[in-house]
């Protein structure tokens, strides 16, 4: 498999037609696995590809961390990603050093395990220094009896291009899986898209429950992503 150049919007590059493409993280080859058979659109089947954020968000924690010379900021750091699908942003958190469990509803969550499993067989066989501690489970948003055994409280929680309903119940769900997984200093990390669909009504909520939007400025966004629309928040509490 030929590795896949990015260019934000590339006309030239039907990503979403390609059942695998290989990009290049901390100097080692990760491949994104999507279900090409599947119609997939902003409301149905969303796990099943990559979109655009899930590479923003992957490469932003890269370029942060090769800037950090110590990666104290995921160095060992309990991590955890909210509709994980493809899987890629828990896999280049994982290479940078975090624990991570990557999440995705039932439906969900075999594709996920399976794309996982594909990329840590081959790297941990050619990288003796990688650690086993990632793993795939299934969360679905807003369920009130969370498995303490299963979930703790995390350092980081991560999540890309998930916010796009203007759905009260689903921002509702989200924001609640949230706070049960939160502890006094976690850190929710966002990449974002306007899609004018009314979705912005999340940031609202969160604002309502006493959590604080921090925009990362456009400077620190990876190249690829000059000028793009994405936004990458911080948010706390």
């Amino acid at each position: 498999m030929a590795l896949v150049p990015w260019t934000y919007n590339n006309p030239r590059i039907q990503r979403s037609n390609c059942r695998e493409q290989t990009y290049t993280f901390c100097n080692k080859n990760v491949t994104v696995y999507q279900d090409t058979e599947k119609e997939i659109n902003v409301h149905n089947n969303t796990a099943f590809k990559m979109w655009d954020g899930s590479f923003l968000l992957a490469k932003y924690l890269e370029n942060k961390c090769l800037g950090d010379r110590t990666n104290s900021f995921l160095k060992k750091k309990n991590c955890i990603e909210l509709g994980a699908g493809c899987g890629l942003v828990g896999i280049v958190t994982w290479l940078l050093g975090a624990n991570v469990t990557l999440t995705d509803m039932d439906t969900v969550v075999s594709f996920t395990e399976n794309c996982v499993a594909k990329n840590i067989g081959h790297l941990t066989e050619e990288h003796a220094e990688l650690n086993a501690n990632i793993n795939v489970m299934e969360l679905t948003w807003g369920k009130k009896d969370l498995d303490d055994s299963r979930f703790c409280a995390y350092d980081i929680i991560l999540g890309s291009d998930i916010v796009y309903s203007p759905d009260i119940k689903l921002n509702e769900m989200l924001i609640s899986t949230m706070e049960s997984l939160w502890k006094e200093d976690t850190v929710f990390i966002l990449s974002y898209k306007p899609r004018s669909l009314g979705e912005n009504i999340f940031f609202d909520m969160l604002s309502e429950r006493n959590f604080a939007t921090h925009t990362i400025p456009s400077t620190q966004h990876p190249k690829e992503f000059s000028g793009s629309d994405y936004s990458i928040f911080h948010i706390t509490r």
